[in-house]
């Protein structure tokens, strides 16, 4: 006749493991849903997000950086972050991704050139972290083309305002009449500015 201690013992034991089987499969379906939460986060980024460890291979980017960059999984597989760049930048991108590694930290203004050879100017800023005991390189990269566009509308109009200017200066005899005043504000507001 088996032992009821023992058997109680192994009864014991079995509630104990099916308790711990459970709370494994709660703590497991936890992290898959943070996991999913995290990844609809990154992809609806206003921007690129990516990671690279330190030989530097891409880890992960977000839906927008793929989307943006016209690169699927397959490219990634050889590729180095200079690759997204025009080779007049390839110095400048190396050396920010060197300089986040050793120094933990960078921002760099670049324009990203697509598979297609579209370009776009974009600033980065990028930090160093780990995942586990590795090094990696995790950035976000922000499309400045609008940026970039206002700028040059406010330089054009600055050179008009300063060319109106030097035929007031050579002028000299009297303040600016009203007819210059006007021809300085319709610039203004033929150029429909747009600043932040």
């Amino acid at each position: 006749m088996p032992d009821k201690n023992k058997i109680e013992k192994l009864k014991a034991a079995n509630a104990k493991l099916r308790h711990e089987i459970s709370e494994l499969k709660r703590s497991n379906d936890l992290l898959a849903s943070e996991k999913k939460i995290l990844d609809e986060i990154l992809d609806n980024l206003p921007g690129t997000f990516y990671i690279w460890d330190d030989r530097p291979r891409r880890i992960r980017s977000n839906k927008r950086h793929d989307e943006i960059t016209e690169y699927s999984a397959d490219d990634y597989v050889n590729m180095l972050p200079t690759d997204f760049f025009g080779e007049d930048e390839h110095q400048k991108v190396k050396a920010a991704v060197e300089k986040s590694f050793t120094e933990g930290e960078v921002t760099v203004e670049a324009t990203l050139v697509t598979k297609s050879g579209k370009k776009i100017p974009h600033v980065y800023s990028a930090v160093r972290t780990k995942m586990g005991d590795k090094p990696v390189l995790m950035g976000f990269g922000i499309d400045i083309t609008e940026h970039k566009k206002t700028e040059q509308q406010l330089r054009d109009a600055l050179t008009e305002v300063e060319a109106l200017n030097l035929d007031y200066q050579l002028k000299e005899t009297e303040p600016p009449s009203e007819e210059l005043i006007a021809r300085i504000h319709d610039q203004f507001r033929k150029r429909q500015l747009t600043v932040f």
